[in-house]
């Protein structure tokens, strides 16, 4: 990859835009291997690069901050931009032609040795699951992006046989002109749509991990969801298509019968295991369990071994996770649900909920499919919380929701409340159809302060 970047990197003005985790991991590879390349960093935060101290150790660096960072950047010839800032914020200012990537740079390395994950739920966890499979059966592999390290940070750890499991958001996707050999699409609903100009240039961003892909590489997606369709109009180079199903049987790959998973391939059968044994909740997770069944059996891992693998699989934090009970009542951090489809999924996974928390950071999206659920699902209690919660709960007020409605600006606000209406044999659940960014910098850091009341709550209560 050093020799790539160095054709890359050679006789051109070079900067690197947005100095977050990415693009310091950047700074670091260039600076170990081109000390003396002059380099550029752009970033809106002045006070937050000044206090780096970094052109005191690093003569041939400039710094560019403030309200015109990005109209400086737009003068280079190759400009790094990191997942944070978005395409739509450099249109007119920076040619698409000067934009690369750690994601673009590192596929064009390494990319038949990659196993790429997006969609808009479940990538951490089939990304994560595949990885986990991959060193049962003794083979050398890293996790890197959303959920592991920048790829730059992993790049001396990769040998020729090194699996390389990759989840890649839409930001990192929307930047790539290579695909992963293993492509996973696994859904495409409403989400990040502050980031992009609408829906389909999200989508379209989504399915760069599938669309320069070459003869002999793997797609793999979802038979029950509009995905399926949408990959099917825009085929790109792969030779090989396998499919997941939760509702009918497949061409070839997984699906569901009889509460058996059956893998298939040239006509021939074998079930997998039972579905029963997935020890994670609800039937979107067999979906995510199914797509890493796939990438496993096409890596040549034996059916033992993957078996073995998912059984012990343990489910990742503010992931439908159980916080315990505590004075009878059931906590569920779901922290992860930043859309209405990840909500209704996890209330459709628990059942009965007595207490439910929705709201956070507003990025418009459609809440009238969540309303509408709710009118079928009996919620005793909704707690909404930000801008999306003020929105939600004008629109189950329109459609007179019989539900307890309360609405606490802020986040931590509604944690008095809980105290006053939750009583044993409650359920309640952490699970916001929405962002977090109003009161979090993540869906992490709210998921931990309210597993931190949870572990309070008998205490506080007494």
């Amino acid at each position: 990859m050093i020799a790539l970047l160095d054709g890359k990197l050679r006789n051109k003005r070079v900067c690197i835009l947005g100095f977050g985790r990415e693009g310091q991991s950047t700074y670091s590879l260039i600076r170990k291997y081109f000390p003396d390349l002059p380099l550029t960093i752009a970033d809106r935060d002045h006070a937050f690069l000044n206090s780096l101290a970094l052109k005191e150790k690093d003569k041939n660096l400039r710094l560019i901050s403030g309200t015109d960072y990005l109209r400086e950047a737009g003068r280079h010839q190759l400009v790094f931009k990191t997942p944070g800032i978005t395409m739509k914020s450099l249109s007119g200012i920076i040619p698409a032609s000067s934009i690369t990537s750690q994601a673009d740079i590192f596929l064009e390395a390494y990319r038949k040795q990659v196993i790429g994950v997006t969609g808009t739920k479940g990538k951490t966890t089939t990304a994560s699951l595949i990885y986990h499979i991959l060193r049962q059966s003794g083979r050398d592999a890293v996790l890197i992006g959303n959920v592991g390290l920048p790829p730059f940070e992993m790049h001396e750890k990769i040998r020729t046989g090194t699996a390389i499991v990759y989840e890649m958001s839409s930001h990192q996707l929307e930047t790539v002109n290579h695909s992963p050999h293993i492509a996973i699409l696994l859904n495409l609903f409403e989400e990040h749509l502050d980031h992009y100009v609408d829906f389909h240039s999200y989508a379209m961003a989504k399915l760069n991990i599938m669309r320069y892909q070459q003869r002999g590489d793997v797609r793999i997606y979802s038979a029950d969801h509009v995905t399926g369709r949408t990959v099917m109009a825009d085929p790109g180079g792969a030779t090989h298509d396998f499919t997941y199903s939760l509702l009918k049987k497949v061409t070839a790959g997984c699906y569901l019968y009889n509460g058996r998973i059956i893998f298939r391939r040239n006509r021939h059968e074998s079930e997998m295991m039972d579905a029963s044994e997935i020890p994670l909740m609800g039937n979107h997770n067999s979906g995510n369990v199914m797509a890493a069944m796939i990438a496993a059996h096409i890596c040549r891992v034996s059916l033992p071994v993957i078996q073995k693998g998912v059984r012990s699989f343990r489910g990742l934090k503010h992931r439908l996770e159980f916080l315990g009970v505590f004075r009878g009542v059931e906590f569920y951090n779901d922290s992860i649900a930043t859309i209405p489809q990840a909500t209704m999924a996890a209330l459709k996974t628990l059942g009965n909920v007595e207490i439910l928390i929705l709201g956070g950071y507003d990025r418009g999206i459609d809440y009238d499919c969540l309303v509408s659920f709710l009118q079928g699902f009996n919620v005793k209690n909704i707690l909404l919380t930000g801008p999306a919660g003020k929105r939600i709960q004008i629109k189950l007020k329109q459609s007179r929701h019989p539900s307890n409605l309360f609405y606490r600006h802020a986040f931590t606000d509604i944690f008095p409340l809980l105290r006053k209406i939750a009583k044993a044999g409650d359920t309640c659940l952490l699970s916001p159809a929405a962002a977090s960014y109003d009161c979090f910098k993540d869906f992490e850091e709210r998921g931990i302060l309210f597993a931190e009341f949870a572990q309070r709550f008998e205490a506080e209560r007494k």
